[in-house]
């Protein structure tokens, strides 16, 4: 499958796989990367207890005194639990409402325009297409307290 990039009107890099309709939105992995871009996403790599360290770290900047705009998007890589399990994905925290320079990216609009973009989608709902066939597969767990 080849991968193209396509240039928006809003001016930002969206994803087209060949022969499927464009995107007209970012996925999370181009959304990361444009938060990244502009200095909003602190990766962490070292792990990070999910029960007693990975919210307390987030919720420190809304009631530890940080300014709304100098928070950020947080992406931890390496996740275990207290017994030490490490957890084979990522986890990301504020990334779509951290602060108005995140959710304005998340919407590709400038402050001003974010309020004309939800009046505008409220009053043009988009039709549900109905998949009844899709390329992608989902992987259920054998048990979900693995994730517990």
């Amino acid at each position: 499958m080849v991968k193209k990039q396509v240039k928006t009107p809003q001016s930002s890099v969206v994803s087209r796989h060949s022969g499927r309709t464009k995107r007209g939105y970012s996925d999370l992995h181009e959304h990361l990367a444009a938060l990244k871009k502009a200095g909003l996403l602190l990766t962490i790599d070292r792990p990070v207890d999910k029960d007693a360290e990975l919210h307390p770290l987030v919720r420190w900047q809304y009631v530890g005194g940080i300014e709304e705009h100098e928070r950020k998007a947080f992406l931890f890589s390496n996740v275990v639990d207290g017994r030490g399990r490490k957890y084979g994905f990522p986890v990301v925290v504020g990334a779509y409402a951290g602060n108005r320079a995140i959710y304005c990216i998340g919407m590709r609009a400038a402050p001003e325009q974010v309020q004309p973009k939800w009046d505008h989608a409220i009053a043009n709902p988009v039709k549900p297409r109905i998949v009844t066939n899709a390329p992608c597969h989902l992987r259920k767990p054998a048990s979900f307290a693995q994730w517990a």
